[in-house]
């Protein structure tokens, strides 16, 4: 009886120490740390490889009440510093747990045009003449340049949008015409005493244009306005109005609109019918399906890769049109990371 007692409760202890095992490792053990570690990685070199390139660029950008952006002119070359990034990551491209790459499609306008957008702003300066779209209420450009001779400015007293001009000794505030108005157009000449000058112009849709073909070489441009968190550094634009005919497959539900963007369908998704278009769904392959590997679904704004490129894309709320950049970015295996400033 004592043996045969003592085996059973031998054999009870090890059943009950075999269900504990059993249910630490189905069902409470923690995941492994390596895998998800391998992706953190993967997405830290992304991160590291873009936070580098935004180094390089030849502009500073800080954020406090607004957005300032100080360029030092003449750009510096920016695509010899882009190259020699990418002949550096070469030497990472065949190691599969540290794969890193750049989407260099229209790098080389880099070297001659500096091209920045965000929510509602894009930033452009290209040879000697800058632009800027803003839908801000502030903007404010402080360039040191030369002495100024004369200026003729024709803001308004008051408007919608405080605008003001400083170039070295010259302040439009000084006559308290620092206004200006969507839907009306307004013009800034700076002359300098060298016989040189520098044209503002503010059309009828907000655009800033800065004509400095005539100004000195060397000077130093901020530029101040209400802008985005961020803005990152893009190339093309495909700027493209919404249908009412799909001409493909798909069956998503809600109100929804139709568009056809570098060589990719788009629909625009209002889910909840409530009259806001929530969603861009993207037959990345063009193929007329929206079922492929490769195809997104549920895609806001911001930085996404398709088709192999980097894009930021914003879309009407209304559904009437879709805004898509190609853009700079960095590559950790299937990570991908636009440039932002």
């Amino acid at each position: 009886m004592r043996n045969g007692y003592v085996f059973s409760l031998l054999i009870a202890v090890l059943l009950g120490l075999f269900m504990l095992v059993s249910q630490y490792y189905l069902l409470e053990r923690p995941s492994t740390e390596i895998y998800p570690g391998l992706v953190a990685a993967r997405e830290n070199i992304a991160y590291s490889i873009a936070s580098d390139l935004e180094d390089e660029l030849p502009i500073t950008v800080t954020r406090d009440n607004y957005t300032i952006i100080v360029e030092n002119i003449p750009q510096v070359d920016t695509e010899t510093e882009l190259l020699r990034w990418s002949n550096l990551l070469t030497a990472y491209e065949n190691i599969t747990k540290h794969n890193a790459s750049l989407e260099l499609t229209n790098y080389t306008k880099l070297s001659s045009k500096l091209w920045l957008a965000g929510n509602g702003v894009e930033y452009a300066r290209e040879g000697g003449v800058f632009t800027l779209n803003h839908s801000g209420s502030y903007l404010l450009v402080n360039n040191t340049i030369a002495n100024v001779a004369n200026t003729n400015c024709d803001f308004d007293a008051s408007g919608t949008v405080y605008t003001r001009v400083i170039v070295d000794n010259f302040d439009s505030d000084s006559g308290n015409n620092n206004y200006t108005s969507p839907g009306s157009s307004y013009n800034c000449f700076i002359n300098f005493t060298n016989t040189t000058n520098m044209t503002i112009t503010i059309d009828s849709q907000s655009q800033m244009e800065i004509n400095y073909s005539n100004a000195p070489v060397n000077f130093t441009q901020r530029v101040s306005f209400e802008g985005p968190d961020k803005m990152y550094v893009v190339f093309d634009k495909y700027n493209v109005t919404t249908g009412v005919n799909p001409g493909w497959t798909e069956s998503f539900a809600g109100n929804k609109k139709y568009v056809a963007a570098a060589g990719m369908n788009f629909v625009l998704a209002d889910i909840d019918t409530d009259g806001d278009y929530d969603y861009a769904f993207v037959d990345v392959d063009g193929d007329g399906f929206f079922v492929s590997e490769s195809d997104r679904w549920y895609v806001k704004e911001g930085i996404v890769a398709l088709n192999e490129k980097v894009f930021y894309m914003r879309f009407d709320l209304a559904g009437n049109w879709i805004l898509l950049y190609n853009a700079l970015g960095t590559n950790s295996l299937s990570s991908w990371k636009g440039v932002a400033v």
